[in-house]
């Protein structure tokens, strides 16, 4: 609903007209057609500031930059006239306290002098009815829209009950909040805060609280602190974050964050429904000491490279990975939550490559990273298998000494396994370059290569050959769950 309010302004030429019995002051009357959504506009006298003309030098919109290079004295008087004139039109303007008062397009400084200002005067007994002035009244909600904040902005003692808004705003330093915030929303909509902190530590948001499109965040700080209401940091740019020992009680969404450092959850309950959808995390993701009560929601979570998925150096532990791939497994999204399951035995991998006592099964962890990319990847599978196949036959051929038949694959294998893992891209076309070579040099043509394959062929067994066949055996066996890994159905 569209609330139009005629403000009446009147202007400063004076008109004396001569009457019967002495004379009348009389202003001509400025009628301004100022409509917005469910809202009040709030303008100052001799204000020319609209939609249509932004520039303007009244004492509410000026540029305020100049004002720290004045006299202490005459710094003073414009501080007070600000506030004062303020709060002249929070008053005229927003009588109702069912309206909303849109502060739009003004420039703040010295916010610490408000507290001076918020307090009530002029009570004066009209029909029965008490009026006063007050800056802020806490029944009322407030819209600001367009404003730059040029000095830190306290909210600390203003305990506001109605909804507080700010959209399109700038934020030159730190934002603070109050210790129990009873407002029924706080709504931060496409604001800069030109890598500054927001202070929400050790609060208590008994309603919604709600991030969106922000960016140039510095660090926000959400330490101990409880939200009640639903959260959401939609679309928000987060240099650093701080959400230890943060409670929401209601649904979260962190849907197109970006979080340009690690984020550690650490000790945070979510009560209800989280939503990751499409975040971008650049650092680590740390959820291991994270309380899940409800359903989580990851799909689309990606690293800073356009189109990549988390990689390895984004998960900061096993435990996070295993939380993901749950949370897809109980969606009954298989193909994600196989994803996640390589990257959590990616990092027991480097959990056993800490410890001496386990190298065991390090090389087994090891080997299955190399073969098959933990069961994840079919095509790099038949391409090991491709190459020990050619390495065999190649060399049982040459040598009929079964010494310099294990010596020779041995010894190749070494070369072709190191030179794969120095390669951090293109290993796979690495591995299908090397079968090439080999393949064009040797004699063994595709029909000898099937028969070394098969595991029920009548030849022979030596030891060269049944540590060949044991190792084709395996990669078999990967080569089958790779391919179901990614088909498969719960």
């Amino acid at each position: 609903m569209v609330v139009r309010v005629y403000l009446l302004k009147w202007c400063l030429d004076k008109i004396w007209v001569f009457g019967l019995v002495g004379f009348w002051k009389w202003k001509r009357v400025k009628f301004m057609d100022i409509g917005y959504e469910r809202g009040v506009s709030i303008m100052e006298e001799k204000c020319t500031y609209d939609d249509k003309n932004k520039e303007c030098n009244c004492i509410l919109h000026c540029e305020k930059d100049s004002w720290n290079s004045l006299e202490k004295d005459e710094l003073n008087k414009k501080i007070e006239l600000f506030w004062k004139t303020l709060r002249d039109t929070l008053y005229s303007s927003c009588q109702n306290i069912n309206e909303i008062c849109v502060v739009e397009g003004i420039i703040f400084s010295k916010w610490e002098e408000a507290l001076n200002f918020n307090y009530p005067i002029d009570i004066n007994e009209e029909n029965g009815n008490f009026t006063c002035k007050i800056l802020f009244a806490s029944e009322r909600t407030y819209y600001f829209k367009n404003c730059a904040f040029l000095e830190k902005l306290d909210l600390k003692e203003l305990d506001l009950e109605k909804d507080l808004t700010f959209d399109n705003c700038t934020f030159n330093q730190e934002i603070t909040f109050y210790k129990s915030c009873n407002s029924s929303l706080i709504f931060i909509n496409d604001c800069d805060f030109y890598s500054n902190n927001i202070d929400l530590s050790n609060r208590i948001f008994k309603s919604n609280l709600y991030f969106k499109n922000c960016k140039n965040i510095k660090k926000l700080d959400l330490y101990n602190s409880t939200i009640q209401g639903s959260a959401s940091f939609r679309g928000s740019n987060l240099n650093e974050v701080n959400f230890e020992k943060t409670e929401f009680n209601n649904v979260a969404v962190f849907n197109d964050t970006i979080f340009q450092n690690n984020v550690d959850f650490k000790y945070t309950s979510f009560d209800d429904r989280v939503y990751f959808q499409d975040v971008t995390i650049q650092g680590e993701l740390n959820l291991s000491s994270t309380i899940f009560k409800d359903e989580v929601n990851f799909l689309g979570i990606k690293n800073n490279e356009v189109g990549k998925k988390l990689g390895v150096k984004n998960i900061a532990n096993r435990e996070t990975a295993r939380i993901i791939k749950h949370s897809f497994e109980k969606l009954d999204n298989i193909i994600e939550a196989n994803k996640f399951y390589a990257l959590e035995m990616q990092k027991r991998e480097e959990e056993l490559s800490k410890t001496k006592e386990n190298w065991l099964d390090w090389i087994v962890f090891k080997f299955h990273k190399i073969s098959s990319n933990h069961s994840q990847d079919w095509l790099l599978t038949l391409l090991w298998m491709l190459n020990i196949t050619m390495l065999f036959g190649t060399f049982s051929n040459i040598s009929p000494c079964q010494k310099d038949i294990g010596l020779f694959i041995v010894v190749s294998l070494m070369i072709i396994v190191g030179l794969y893992t120095l390669l951090k891209t293109h290993r796979k076309k690495f591995l299908f370059a090397v079968f090439i070579f080999i393949y064009c040099l040797s004699s063994i043509n595709l029909d000898d290569m099937a028969r070394l394959i098969s595991l029920t062929g009548k030849e022979s067994l030596t030891f060269i050959t049944l540590i060949y066949k044991s190792i084709i055996a395996y990669l078999i066996y990967q080569f089958i769950i790779s391919i179901r890994q990614n088909t498969r159905r719960k």
